[in-house]
């Protein structure tokens, strides 16, 4: 489940997507009796087609402690989406997936991201050498891909991304 969802829909004029955020009941603190409470969360957008891997992704990162969590998941299907909810400039963290619709992770780093941006974790289910490394020379902090047990090194890579200071 992710804490927010973008739904874009075209304006009656078809200029800029409106979005509409869907936030669940749960509140993201509420994580049991014995979590903790930490003052600040991190924005993470997760933008991924699959809704599985989007669900898988959602379950993982709740796994990361406070500090540098909790994590506040915010969730895109497409580019155009994603677009939307980066404009504003508070998301801490990208969660790109290579394969999107009409594009690659990869065209994504090259065209749209040669501004200042946050960092990037790569997630794709191509474990490929060549992928991962073209991925990291275009500016990713990290590179996943979606195997057995990916939900783990996906919140390992974010928790360093989050925690380890910008160069």
């Amino acid at each position: 489940m992710c804490w927010a969802t973008a739904a874009a829909a075209r304006t009656p004029a078809g200029d800029e997507p409106e979005v509409a955020i869907d936030r669940p009941l749960l509140q993201l603190a509420e994580r049991g009796p014995d979590a903790g409470w930490c003052s600040m969360s991190a924005r993470v957008l997760l933008v991924d087609d699959n809704p599985f891997d989007r669900e898988l992704a959602a379950w993982a990162l709740r796994k990361i402690p406070c500090p540098p969590g909790p994590i506040e998941l915010l969730c895109a299907p497409s580019w155009d989406e994603a677009r939307v909810l980066l404009a504003p400039g508070d998301i801490d963290l990208l969660l790109l997936d290579y394969g999107l619709p009409g594009c690659t992770g990869l065209d994504i780093l090259r065209t749209e991201l040669t501004t200042r941006h946050p960092r990037v974790i790569v997630v794709t289910g191509h474990d490929d050498v060549g992928t991962a490394v073209a991925t990291m020379r275009e500016g990713a902090f990290d590179y996943v891909p979606k195997g057995l047990d990916w939900g783990d090194a996906l919140a390992r890579s974010v928790a360093q991304a989050l925690v380890q200071p910008a160069s």
